[in-house]
């Protein structure tokens, strides 16, 4: 994969919206439906000048582009730079460490046993006494 000439952009907009067959009294109209449906379209940043914003969803390694989406200017709200586009990074190999290797941690040092008899095995649940 090559690295885009593109940036990565969202682009905030709003959309005209319809319904399908249903009632709305005049005051409904006014406070649930007379406003524009907000989204946010996420692409490789093409074209951005006074007609609008044009992004794609897909480049190809042949710089050819799929998924195109035109978003007229005075529908746009705001267009947000997310940055460029990068190729992963292959991962390299991990090296060896040169050198004698680094002593193993040092046993735990051991507890004195507890004067309470059921920490020495006796009491509740041990088998010794019934």
């Amino acid at each position: 994969m090559k690295n885009s000439i593109h940036q990565l952009a969202a682009v905030v907009w709003d959309d005209a919206k319809a319904t399908a067959v249903e009632e709305y009294d005049l005051n409904e109209v006014r406070t649930q439906f007379h406003r524009p449906a907000r989204y946010t379209t996420y692409g490789l940043l093409l074209v951005d000048d006074e007609k609008g914003v044009t992004l794609a969803s897909e480049e190809g390694n042949d710089q050819n582009l799929r998924g195109l989406t035109f978003i007229p200017r005075a529908m746009v709200v705001e267009v947000v730079f997310l940055g460029r586009a990068r190729a992963k990074r292959k991962s390299r190999p991990k090296r060896q460490a040169a050198g004698p290797q680094p002593a193993s941690p040092k046993p735990a040092p051991s507890r004195p046993q507890s004067e309470d008899p059921s920490s020495q095995g006796g009491g509740l649940g041990s088998d010794d006494e019934i």
